[in-house]
Protein backbone atom coordinates (compact mmCIF):
# COMPACT_ATOMS: atom_id res chain seq x y z
CA UNK A 1 0.00 0.00 0.00
CA UNK A 2 1.13 3.27 -0.58
CA UNK A 3 -0.71 5.19 2.21
CA UNK A 4 1.79 7.25 3.86
CA UNK A 5 0.39 5.38 7.23
CA UNK A 6 1.29 2.43 6.35
CA UNK A 7 4.75 3.14 5.53
CA UNK A 8 7.44 2.36 8.70
CA UNK A 9 10.20 4.77 7.63
CA UNK A 10 8.79 8.00 7.49
CA UNK A 11 10.63 11.40 7.06
CA UNK A 12 9.63 14.04 9.44
CA UNK A 13 9.41 17.68 8.40
CA UNK A 14 12.15 20.41 9.12
CA UNK A 15 11.52 21.71 12.94
CA UNK A 16 9.95 25.37 12.32
CA UNK A 17 8.18 27.41 14.79
CA UNK A 18 5.81 30.43 14.76
CA UNK A 19 4.80 32.44 17.05
CA UNK A 20 1.63 34.28 18.94
CA UNK A 21 0.38 36.41 21.34
CA UNK A 22 -2.34 35.50 23.83
CA UNK A 23 -4.80 37.89 22.24
CA UNK A 24 -4.02 37.11 18.89
CA UNK A 25 -4.27 33.49 20.14
CA UNK A 26 -8.02 33.98 21.41
CA UNK A 27 -9.00 35.68 18.57
CA UNK A 28 -8.07 33.15 16.46
CA UNK A 29 -9.30 29.97 17.88
CA UNK A 30 -6.04 28.46 18.76
CA UNK A 31 -6.29 27.27 22.35
CA UNK A 32 -2.81 26.72 23.87
CA UNK A 33 -4.21 25.30 26.93
CA UNK A 34 -5.96 22.13 25.06
CA UNK A 35 -3.32 21.69 23.22
CA UNK A 36 -0.51 21.15 26.01
CA UNK A 37 -3.53 19.04 27.65
CA UNK A 38 -3.42 16.38 25.22
CA UNK A 39 -0.08 16.36 24.86
CA UNK A 40 0.71 16.02 28.32
CA UNK A 41 -2.50 13.16 28.20
CA UNK A 42 -0.78 10.94 25.44
CA UNK A 43 2.57 11.37 26.82
CA UNK A 44 1.43 9.89 30.18
CA UNK A 45 -0.62 7.28 28.80
CA UNK A 46 1.94 5.69 26.50
CA UNK A 47 4.79 5.51 29.87
CA UNK A 48 2.12 3.94 31.55
CA UNK A 49 2.17 1.12 29.37
CA UNK A 50 4.06 -1.22 31.06
CA UNK A 51 1.92 -3.99 31.61
CA UNK A 52 1.91 -4.51 28.11
CA UNK A 53 5.79 -4.30 27.86
CA UNK A 54 5.83 -7.41 30.44
CA UNK A 55 3.33 -9.22 28.54
CA UNK A 56 5.29 -9.18 25.13
CA UNK A 57 8.13 -10.34 26.78
CA UNK A 58 6.24 -12.80 28.13
CA UNK A 59 4.76 -13.89 24.69
CA UNK A 60 8.20 -14.27 22.73
CA UNK A 61 9.45 -16.64 25.36
CA UNK A 62 6.72 -19.05 24.83
CA UNK A 63 7.32 -18.68 21.39
CA UNK A 64 11.10 -19.43 21.87
CA UNK A 65 9.83 -22.82 23.59
CA UNK A 66 6.77 -23.54 22.18
CA UNK A 67 8.29 -23.22 18.43
CA UNK A 68 9.61 -27.18 18.20
CA UNK A 69 6.93 -28.94 19.48
CA UNK A 70 3.84 -26.74 18.26
CA UNK A 71 5.66 -25.75 14.80
CA UNK A 72 2.53 -26.60 13.12
CA UNK A 73 0.00 -25.20 15.46
CA UNK A 74 -2.76 -22.40 14.16
CA UNK A 75 -2.22 -21.03 17.47
CA UNK A 76 1.31 -20.66 18.22
CA UNK A 77 1.53 -18.98 13.91
CA UNK A 78 -1.02 -16.17 15.16
CA UNK A 79 1.22 -15.66 18.17
CA UNK A 80 4.44 -15.33 15.82
CA UNK A 81 2.32 -12.91 13.72
CA UNK A 82 1.17 -10.93 17.35
CA UNK A 83 5.12 -10.72 17.97
CA UNK A 84 6.46 -9.33 15.04
CA UNK A 85 3.26 -6.47 15.55
CA UNK A 86 5.16 -5.92 18.68
CA UNK A 87 8.07 -5.31 17.02
CA UNK A 88 6.68 -2.76 14.77
CA UNK A 89 5.51 -1.43 17.52
CA UNK A 90 8.69 -0.68 19.86
CA UNK A 91 10.12 0.45 16.44
CA UNK A 92 7.56 3.43 15.63
CA UNK A 93 8.76 5.52 18.99
CA UNK A 94 5.53 7.01 18.93
CA UNK A 95 6.59 8.76 22.47
CA UNK A 96 9.51 9.83 21.49
CA UNK A 97 7.30 12.12 18.85
CA UNK A 98 4.63 13.49 21.57
CA UNK A 99 7.54 14.36 24.00
CA UNK A 100 9.59 16.35 20.82
CA UNK A 101 6.40 18.02 20.11
CA UNK A 102 5.16 18.77 23.66
CA UNK A 103 8.97 20.20 24.24
CA UNK A 104 8.53 22.60 20.88
CA UNK A 105 5.91 24.36 22.80
CA UNK A 106 7.70 27.34 24.82
CA UNK A 107 6.77 30.82 25.99
CA UNK A 108 9.07 33.54 25.14
CA UNK A 109 8.71 37.57 26.10
CA UNK A 110 4.43 36.64 26.86
CA UNK A 111 4.24 35.10 23.33
CA UNK A 112 3.90 31.45 22.51
CA UNK A 113 6.23 29.41 20.51
CA UNK A 114 4.40 27.18 18.63
CA UNK A 115 5.62 24.16 16.54
CA UNK A 116 4.42 24.38 12.69
CA UNK A 117 1.32 22.98 11.09
CA UNK A 118 3.28 20.38 9.43
CA UNK A 119 4.61 18.92 12.54
CA UNK A 120 1.69 18.12 14.12
CA UNK A 121 0.30 16.76 10.53
CA UNK A 122 3.36 14.45 10.87
CA UNK A 123 2.09 13.62 14.63
CA UNK A 124 -0.96 12.48 13.37
CA UNK A 125 0.30 9.92 10.60
CA UNK A 126 1.97 8.22 13.13
CA UNK A 127 -0.93 8.40 15.51
CA UNK A 128 -3.23 7.41 12.87
CA UNK A 129 -0.87 4.27 11.64
CA UNK A 130 0.09 3.39 15.24
CA UNK A 131 -4.13 3.33 15.77
CA UNK A 132 -3.77 0.88 12.94
CA UNK A 133 -1.30 -1.26 14.16
CA UNK A 134 -3.70 -1.95 17.20
CA UNK A 135 -6.30 -2.58 15.67
CA UNK A 136 -4.44 -5.17 13.58
CA UNK A 137 -2.97 -6.46 17.18
CA UNK A 138 -6.10 -6.63 18.94
CA UNK A 139 -7.72 -9.28 15.61
CA UNK A 140 -4.32 -11.23 15.90
CA UNK A 141 -4.44 -11.77 19.37
CA UNK A 142 -8.31 -12.77 19.01
CA UNK A 143 -7.75 -15.33 16.95
CA UNK A 144 -4.80 -16.82 18.63
CA UNK A 145 -6.58 -17.08 22.14
CA UNK A 146 -9.12 -18.52 19.73
CA UNK A 147 -7.14 -21.58 18.96
CA UNK A 148 -5.17 -21.53 22.12
CA UNK A 149 -8.52 -22.16 23.91
CA UNK A 150 -9.52 -25.01 21.68
CA UNK A 151 -6.35 -26.58 22.16
CA UNK A 152 -7.30 -26.31 26.17
CA UNK A 153 -10.36 -28.00 25.49
CA UNK A 154 -8.73 -30.73 23.76
CA UNK A 155 -7.13 -31.38 26.61
CA UNK A 156 -3.30 -31.55 24.84
CA UNK A 157 -0.49 -30.02 26.40
CA UNK A 158 -3.31 -28.08 28.09
CA UNK A 159 -0.65 -26.12 30.80
CA UNK A 160 1.56 -24.51 28.12
CA UNK A 161 -1.60 -23.50 26.21
CA UNK A 162 -3.12 -22.15 29.14
CA UNK A 163 -0.43 -20.05 29.89
CA UNK A 164 -0.11 -18.66 26.30
CA UNK A 165 -3.96 -18.39 26.40
CA UNK A 166 -3.45 -15.97 29.40
CA UNK A 167 -1.05 -13.87 27.78
CA UNK A 168 -2.73 -13.15 24.85
CA UNK A 169 -5.60 -12.75 26.48
CA UNK A 170 -3.95 -9.97 28.50
CA UNK A 171 -2.28 -8.54 25.12
CA UNK A 172 -5.77 -8.23 23.85
CA UNK A 173 -7.35 -6.52 27.18
CA UNK A 174 -4.57 -3.81 27.19
CA UNK A 175 -4.55 -3.42 23.32
CA UNK A 176 -8.63 -2.77 23.44
CA UNK A 177 -7.44 -0.05 26.18
CA UNK A 178 -4.89 1.69 23.91
CA UNK A 179 -7.36 1.83 20.91
CA UNK A 180 -9.37 3.58 22.86
CA UNK A 181 -7.19 6.26 24.27
CA UNK A 182 -5.07 6.75 20.50
CA UNK A 183 -8.60 7.70 19.04
CA UNK A 184 -8.50 10.49 21.85
CA UNK A 185 -5.64 11.86 20.90
CA UNK A 186 -5.97 11.77 17.40
CA UNK A 187 -9.30 13.77 18.16
CA UNK A 188 -7.89 16.22 20.56
CA UNK A 189 -4.81 16.38 18.28
CA UNK A 190 -6.65 17.32 15.19
CA UNK A 191 -9.04 19.97 16.09
CA UNK A 192 -5.48 22.00 17.59
CA UNK A 193 -4.15 21.46 14.35
CA UNK A 194 -6.97 23.24 12.18
CA UNK A 195 -5.74 26.73 14.10
CA UNK A 196 -2.16 25.91 13.71
CA UNK A 197 -0.15 27.65 10.64
CA UNK A 198 2.06 26.38 8.17
CA UNK A 199 5.43 27.62 8.10
CA UNK A 200 6.81 27.19 4.28
CA UNK A 201 5.18 27.01 1.44
CA UNK A 202 4.99 23.38 0.79
CA UNK A 203 2.81 21.43 2.48
CA UNK A 204 4.10 18.23 3.89
CA UNK A 205 1.44 16.12 3.51
CA UNK A 206 0.51 14.87 -0.18
CA UNK A 207 -2.26 16.77 -2.13
CA UNK A 208 -3.49 12.79 -2.90
CA UNK A 209 -4.11 12.00 0.61
CA UNK A 210 -5.23 13.30 3.72
CA UNK A 211 -6.12 13.08 7.28
CA UNK A 212 -9.53 11.60 8.77
CA UNK A 213 -11.67 13.68 11.41
CA UNK A 214 -12.26 10.99 13.25
CA UNK A 215 -9.97 8.11 14.00
CA UNK A 216 -12.71 6.29 15.11
CA UNK A 217 -15.24 5.93 12.04
CA UNK A 218 -11.96 5.61 9.99
CA UNK A 219 -10.88 2.47 11.95
CA UNK A 220 -14.37 1.18 11.98
CA UNK A 221 -14.69 -1.42 15.16
CA UNK A 222 -17.95 -2.37 16.32
CA UNK A 223 -16.61 -2.64 19.65
CA UNK A 224 -15.78 0.69 20.13
CA UNK A 225 -18.99 2.42 20.68
CA UNK A 226 -19.73 -0.55 23.31
CA UNK A 227 -20.25 1.19 26.50
CA UNK A 228 -17.77 0.24 29.41
CA UNK A 229 -18.65 2.39 32.46
CA UNK A 230 -17.42 1.71 35.52
CA UNK A 231 -20.90 1.08 36.76
CA UNK A 232 -21.70 -1.83 34.75
CA UNK A 233 -17.87 -3.26 35.60
CA UNK A 234 -19.45 -2.74 39.25
CA UNK A 235 -22.84 -4.82 38.74
CA UNK A 236 -20.64 -7.57 37.52
CA UNK A 237 -18.37 -7.82 39.82
CA UNK A 238 -21.20 -7.55 42.56
CA UNK A 239 -23.55 -10.15 39.94
CA UNK A 240 -20.64 -12.86 40.83
CA UNK A 241 -18.77 -12.35 43.57
CA UNK A 242 -21.22 -10.79 45.62
CA UNK A 243 -23.28 -12.24 48.42
CA UNK A 244 -27.52 -11.88 48.46
CA UNK A 245 -28.27 -9.09 50.55
CA UNK A 246 -30.24 -10.73 53.41
CA UNK A 247 -32.74 -8.13 54.90
CA UNK A 248 -33.38 -8.66 58.65
CA UNK A 249 -37.32 -7.31 60.00
CA UNK A 250 -38.59 -8.01 63.10
CA UNK A 251 -42.31 -7.12 62.31
CA UNK A 252 -44.81 -9.49 61.74
CA UNK A 253 -45.61 -10.33 58.14
CA UNK A 254 -48.99 -11.78 56.62
CA UNK A 255 -49.50 -14.33 53.82
CA UNK A 256 -52.79 -14.66 51.75
CA UNK A 257 -53.39 -18.40 51.07
CA UNK A 258 -56.35 -18.78 48.48
CA UNK A 259 -58.95 -20.73 50.32
CA UNK A 260 -58.60 -23.95 48.29
CA UNK A 261 -54.89 -24.65 49.37
CA UNK A 262 -56.15 -24.03 53.12
CA UNK A 263 -59.09 -26.45 52.89
CA UNK A 264 -57.05 -29.45 53.86
CA UNK A 265 -55.21 -27.60 56.65
CA UNK A 266 -58.25 -25.90 57.86
CA UNK A 267 -58.68 -29.30 60.20
CA UNK A 268 -55.59 -29.25 61.79
CA UNK A 269 -55.90 -25.73 62.77
CA UNK A 270 -56.89 -26.12 66.45
CA UNK A 271 -54.24 -29.37 66.93
CA UNK A 272 -50.88 -26.75 65.83
CA UNK A 273 -52.51 -23.84 67.96
CA UNK A 274 -52.47 -26.35 70.88
CA UNK A 275 -49.02 -27.47 70.50
CA UNK A 276 -47.86 -24.02 70.13
CA UNK A 277 -49.50 -23.22 72.94
CA UNK A 278 -47.62 -25.82 74.83
CA UNK A 279 -44.26 -24.82 73.76
CA UNK A 280 -44.56 -21.12 74.76
CA UNK A 281 -45.42 -21.98 78.15
CA UNK A 282 -42.29 -24.24 79.11
CA UNK A 283 -38.87 -22.22 79.74
CA UNK A 284 -36.74 -22.40 76.66
CA UNK A 285 -33.26 -23.96 78.10
CA UNK A 286 -29.92 -24.73 76.25
CA UNK A 287 -29.25 -27.34 78.88
CA UNK A 288 -30.03 -30.80 77.95
CA UNK A 289 -30.29 -32.34 81.52
CA UNK A 290 -31.72 -35.84 80.14
CA UNK A 291 -34.11 -38.50 81.93
CA UNK A 292 -33.23 -41.72 83.70
CA UNK A 293 -35.01 -44.59 82.49
CA UNK A 294 -35.32 -47.99 83.15
CA UNK A 295 -33.01 -50.43 80.77
CA UNK A 296 -35.54 -53.63 81.66
CA UNK A 297 -38.97 -51.31 80.48
CA UNK A 298 -36.24 -49.60 77.15
CA UNK A 299 -35.71 -53.16 75.85
CA UNK A 300 -39.64 -53.85 76.00
CA UNK A 301 -40.51 -51.01 74.85
CA UNK A 302 -38.55 -52.31 71.47
CA UNK A 303 -40.49 -54.06 68.95
CA UNK A 304 -39.98 -57.54 68.80
CA UNK A 305 -39.70 -58.00 65.27
CA UNK A 306 -36.08 -55.95 65.24
CA UNK A 307 -34.66 -58.39 68.45
CA UNK A 308 -35.80 -61.57 66.38
CA UNK A 309 -34.02 -60.00 63.16
CA UNK A 310 -31.22 -58.85 64.95
CA UNK A 311 -30.52 -62.71 66.72
CA UNK A 312 -31.62 -64.59 62.91
CA UNK A 313 -28.88 -62.60 61.43
CA UNK A 314 -26.14 -63.19 63.85
CA UNK A 315 -26.96 -67.39 63.13
CA UNK A 316 -27.41 -66.92 59.71
CA UNK A 317 -24.10 -65.58 59.68
CA UNK A 318 -22.70 -67.98 61.15
CA UNK A 319 -24.35 -70.48 58.86
CA UNK A 320 -23.36 -68.62 56.26
CA UNK A 321 -20.27 -68.81 56.48
CA UNK A 322 -19.67 -72.53 57.25
CA UNK A 323 -22.01 -73.27 53.88
CA UNK A 324 -19.38 -71.09 52.37
CA UNK A 325 -16.78 -73.30 53.02
CA UNK A 326 -16.16 -75.93 50.35
CA UNK A 327 -14.91 -79.36 51.87
CA UNK A 328 -11.41 -79.49 51.85
CA UNK A 329 -10.07 -82.48 49.62
CA UNK A 330 -7.91 -84.89 51.89
CA UNK A 331 -5.23 -85.62 49.10
CA UNK A 332 -4.79 -89.99 49.17
CA UNK A 333 -1.54 -90.83 49.79
CA UNK A 334 -0.18 -93.84 47.47
CA UNK A 335 1.30 -96.33 49.82
CA UNK A 336 4.96 -97.50 47.96
CA UNK A 337 4.65 -101.15 47.08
Amino acid sequence: MNAIWNRSVLERPPYATWQIGPLDAKKKGVDVTRFEAALTTAVHDLESMSDLHVNAAVLSRLIYRMKSKFRNDKGLKYMIKLNKALLNYYNMSLMKEYATLRSDLQTDDGRYVLPSRQILEYVLVRTQGFGKLMARMEEISRHASHFLRARIKLGHAWTVALVAYATTSRIWFHVRSVIKKCCKWYDELYRCAEQFQYVGAKPWLPTDQSLPRNLKSWLCLDWLDTDTTSKRKSQTWQRIFGEPAIECNDTETTFVIPDEETGGSRLTEVGVASTSNELEDKPVSNNDVGEVIDREAFERSLPSNDRSITTKRKHTDTNERGSLKEPKRKKKKKNRK
